[in-house]
């Protein structure tokens, strides 16, 4: 299991404004969207099409 850290620097991105973060990582995307379905924000991402999960 990854840490929270991903998801806590989204969170954060999320509340300073950010509207939409672009994620070029691997299993660490997984932390970024949760925290983006979380804040009800935006996140595109690369490598692993999650668009079912």
């Amino acid at each position: 299991m990854l840490s929270d850290k991903h998801k806590n620097k989204a969170i954060s991105l999320y509340v300073c404004g950010v509207e939409i973060i672009f994620c070029v990582t691997g299993d660490s995307g997984t932390n970024l969207m949760s925290a983006t379905e979380d804040s009800n924000d935006y996140m595109i991402s690369v490598n692993i099409d999650q668009s079912s999960q």
